[in-house]
């Protein structure tokens, strides 16, 4: 039941039933804790996912990095950078190895102030930890990119993608494409529309609006 509210967003369900839980003393593990910091992280509630968190480290249970990164993106989905920083500070000082969700959490993080020279350290240091960057590390440097109009960069770590041997998806494409659009280079933008159609991709729905 406490999943099943979790995963609707119905956070204040979530909560009751992990609350009557614990004072039940029925077994509630990390898992349960993470359904609830989620379900904080949806409703963009970093306060109650902090909350949630502290809780799970004061009940003794053992805590791996799983609960770590539900808090993280929490702050990850706000923009909140330093209170993400915070966080995985902390992860480090409990000895919790750090893993590629946690890293590219921190990336995400970096997103809405388009805070590249960040990005790119937490990226470097995912690398350092020999963690290898997953589409999700890329696509999102990529967008801290885009959201600064820094169309070159964009492009730069598309192409350093593909070198890694990881396939761009549409979501990466359109990206790139519409931070060009919006800088108002119209054949870049063409060019990356032309790459999407000979790979069989589309624009987003959205995008196509935009264009026409």
């Amino acid at each position: 039941v406490l999943n099943a509210c979790a995963q609707k967003g119905e956070l204040e369900g979530a909560e009751r039933w992990l609350t009557r839980m614990c004072r039940e003393r029925v077994d509630a593990n990390e898992v349960s804790y993470c359904s609830v910091i989620n379900a904080c992280a949806k409703q963009g509630d970093i306060e109650r996912a902090e909350s949630w968190l502290e809780q799970l480290l004061a009940s003794g249970l053992q805590v791996h990095a799983i609960a770590f990164n539900s808090a993280i993106n929490a702050c990850a989905s706000k923009g909140d950078l330093e209170r993400a920083s915070r966080l995985f500070s902390q992860l480090r000082a409990r000895g919790v190895e750090p893993n590629t969700v946690s890293y590219n959490s921190m990336v995400k993080a970096c997103v809405p102030s388009g805070a590249l020279d960040e990005a790119k350290h937490w990226f470097a240091s995912m690398q350092g930890d020999t963690l290898a960057p997953d589409e999700v590390s890329f696509n999102s440097l990529i967008s801290v990119c885009a959201s600064r109009g820094d169309v070159e960069g964009a492009e730069q770590w598309l192409r350093q993608m593909e070198m890694s041997n990881l396939s761009p998806s549409n979501i990466t494409y359109n990206t790139v494409r519409t931070a060009c659009a919006r800088m108002g280079l119209h054949d870049r933008a063409a060019y990356w529309v032309e790459k999407m159609m000979s790979l069989g991709m589309d624009m987003d729905d959205e995008d196509k609006r935009s264009e026409e």
